[in-house]
């Protein structure tokens, strides 16, 4: 429900009307001239730029804690028909009437939340282990309750060189153990990545 000025870009600062936010949320964010960032939405409903980064988060649920990394991903090594030789693998069979609609939307869209889960198969925790040691005495950028039960998640910004070389190993390590086919697994959101591949190849 965001009113903004123009299609083209978000002003940061801006008020997001309606907006009922009692704590921080990171909020990535694609505009209508292609660029991409990372902004935090404030407890007063601004939003606030973050710079570039990764974000861990830390999800506390009654069946216990999930950990996940928010990322960007390159949609050159997408491909949603099935069968390809693509890095990052569909789990599901795309049905395209879906995306175009999708797409005439994200073309008029100042601010959009796609929901999408990448998987990979790591069986010995080797990545995630190693971003819980090293995020460990790292400042939080939010920490908030759920509604509804949804439990507590914490985000932690990873913008360490080191640190990203120490991502990049281990993907490429994992990479290799699975046979050297693909990386990541579409786990949720194919038809939202989808979308965003339609529109990026527009």
């Amino acid at each position: 429900d965001y009113k903004g000025d123009s299609c083209n870009e978000i002003p940061v600062g801006k008020e997001i009307s309606g907006a009922p936010f009692t704590s921080q949320y990171a909020v990535f964010f694609s505009t209508m001239d292609g660029n991409a960032g990372k902004l935090r939405l404030n407890s007063d409903g601004t939003l606030e730029e973050i710079g570039d980064g990764f974000i861990f988060t830390e999800r506390d649920t009654p069946d216990g804690t999930r950990f996940g990394l928010v990322a960007a991903f390159d949609l050159e090594k997408y491909d949603y028909n099935p069968g390809t030789d693509s890095l990052i693998k569909v789990t599901e069979r795309t049905d395209i009437t879906r995306v175009a609609p999708r797409v005439e939307i994200r073309k008029k869209a100042p601010l959009e939340l796609p929901h999408v889960l990448m998987l990979i198969v790591d069986k010995q925790d080797k990545f995630m282990s190693m971003l819980r040691k090293e995020t460990e005495n790292l400042p939080k950028i939010y920490d908030f309750d759920l509604m509804e039960g949804g439990g507590h998640i914490k985000g932690t910004k990873i913008e360490s060189e080191e640190l990203y070389q120490k991502i990049a190993d281990i993907l490429d390590e994992l990479f290799t153990e699975n046979g050297g086919t693909f990386s990541f697994a579409m786990g949720d959101g194919n038809h939202s990545f989808a979308t965003a591949k339609c529109y990026w190849e527009e």
